[in-house]
């Protein structure tokens, strides 16, 4: 469990300082400094093995919306030589991208990164995500920014 949640926190911290990342949407991990549960975070051994996105474009927090980007992610995790598979994660080694229903009604839908126990991985998968979201431009018109309420209140629902 350590090597998984130390992997997702790498990930969340490269995910956070990609600025591709930051264009599209924002990485949400109890270790990032901007989480609402950071501070009891840093005291617990582990916290999760999951770094979570949540795209600023309120319409494309479906599974529908996420899909596309999912399958961008798994074609660069591919081209890096990084295995990521498609689909929910309980423990498995292997990283894993999916959309995730919330926890808190009217809550959006949101991707769920499993960032698995290949250390050396995380890098490479890093960079398969922010590749995928830069081939998934913004929306010149029709996409809506979900209300920061609800983009705040889906950070403490990722842990």
């Amino acid at each position: 469990m350590h090597r998984i949640c130390g992997n997702a926190a790498d990930l969340a911290d490269l995910l956070h300082a990609d600025p591709r990342v930051r264009a599209a949407g924002a990485i949400h991990h109890p270790l990032l400094p901007d989480h609402p549960d950071h501070a009891v975070a840093r005291r617990l051994p582990y916290v999760t093995g999951f770094a979570n996105f949540l795209h600023g474009e309120s319409d494309r927090n479906t599974r529908p919306g996420l899909t596309p980007m999912i399958d961008r992610i798994l074609a660069h995790a591919r081209d890096l030589g990084v295995q990521v598979t498609k689909g929910a994660s309980f423990g498995f080694s292997v990283p894993r991208a999916s959309p995730a229903d919330p926890m808190g009604e009217g809550e959006p839908t949101f991707l769920r990164l499993y960032a698995g126990d290949r250390e050396d991985q995380v890098p490479a998968l890093a960079e398969a995500v922010g590749r995928a979201l830069a081939e998934y431009p913004r929306r010149a018109s029709g996409g809506t920014r979900g209300p920061r309420r609800a983009r705040s209140r889906a950070r403490s629902a990722t842990c």
